[in-house]
């Protein structure tokens, strides 16, 4: 098996891996979802509103525009995901979020496909000072581990309570480090 190289390779590799031609070795995270038409008429319906309600806000408290800002980029953030979905708007969606690792080329995979086309592939080759570090945020509730090799960074995903875990176990088998 040969390493891909290049954003093309990259994309054809994770096609295989979707399509389960290549197996991985350990998959550190992995999700499928649908998104419906109708869920994503009522993320546009809903941040529409949001705006819209931004907008109004912002003619009724003349200068009041600040305070009535955040309302109208709530709204943009809730429709912008839907409106960059690739397929038609009146399809469904079906989203995969991965990250497996290939241990005989020692590479993790990290891709997105939206509807088994690829839109975002990323590979990082695992050497002898790859690590992991982790950290946790103030409240102690947001764990969050970063695989870095050389130069390149990858955040690893994970669900809230199996990344733990997972983490551990992929660090225990494949002998990367973990730093806090």
């Amino acid at each position: 098996m040969i390493r891909p190289q290049n954003a093309i390779q990259c994309s054809e590799f994770a096609h295989q891996i979707e399509s389960r031609k290549i197996e991985p070795d350990f998959v550190v995270y992995s999700t499928k979802k649908v998104i419906t038409v109708g869920q994503k008429l009522m993320r546009i319906f809903t941040g529409s509103a949001l705006i819209l309600l931004g907008i109004i806000f912002g003619f009724m408290f003349e200068g009041g525009w600040v305070g009535t800002l955040p309302i109208s980029i709530l709204g943009l953030f809730i429709v912008l995901p839907v409106v960059l979905l690739k397929p038609p708007f009146s399809e469904d969606v079906n989203l995969s979020v991965s990250q497996v690792y290939i241990s005989s080329i020692n590479t993790l995979v990290d891709y997105n496909s939206q509807n088994n086309e690829i839109v975002r592939c990323q590979t990082m080759t695992l050497n002898q000072d790859s690590y992991i570090t982790y950290s946790i945020n103030k409240d102690r509730d947001i764990h969050t581990y970063t695989l870095v090799s050389g130069a390149k960074k990858v955040t690893l995903l994970g669900n809230v309570y199996g990344i733990n875990q997972n983490i551990l176990d992929f660090a225990k088998k494949y002998g990367v480090d973990i730093k806090q």
